[in-house]
């Protein structure tokens, strides 16, 4: 009891990291949980990317949410029908009949490009704040 009663004095510290330079969120989720005051205090690069199609981690309540709050975020809203789950590696044959609802994208969205567009969006970002 001890242990939760000082955890929950230490709430409302910060928790920044200052080795922490950028940060490149894919289909953040919990926007709600997350105060405005607290988003606006982050002062690095933040780039947020998310399909338009996410019903996971819905745009306007989690990934639009932390846009709007954080100064120096870039949102990316990825179109055409493309999920939450689209971001998990590229599925296996037993992954698509096992899995389906993780492993089969709607047709048109191609997840291996996706995935190589993402990987360029993450590289643009950290090799401008890393410099």
């Amino acid at each position: 009891m001890r242990a939760f009663a000082r955890a929950l004095g230490l709430a409302g510290e910060s928790y920044r990291d200052d080795r922490v330079r950028s940060v490149f969120a894919i289909a953040p989720a919990l926007g709600h949980s997350v105060s405005e005051a607290s988003l606006q205090s982050i002062a690095i690069p933040v780039r947020i990317v998310v399909g338009d199609n996410d019903h996971a981690a819905p745009l306007g309540e989690n990934a639009a949410h932390f846009a709007k709050h954080i100064r120096n975020a870039r949102l990316d809203v990825l179109a055409g029908g493309v999920g939450h789950y689209v971001f998990l590696d590229l599925p296996t044959a037993k992954g698509k009949t096992s899995l389906p609802a993780l492993a089969v994208d709607p047709p048109g969205v191609d997840r291996a490009a996706i995935h190589e567009r993402v990987a360029e969006m993450a590289a643009e970002l950290f090799g401008e704040a890393l410099k």
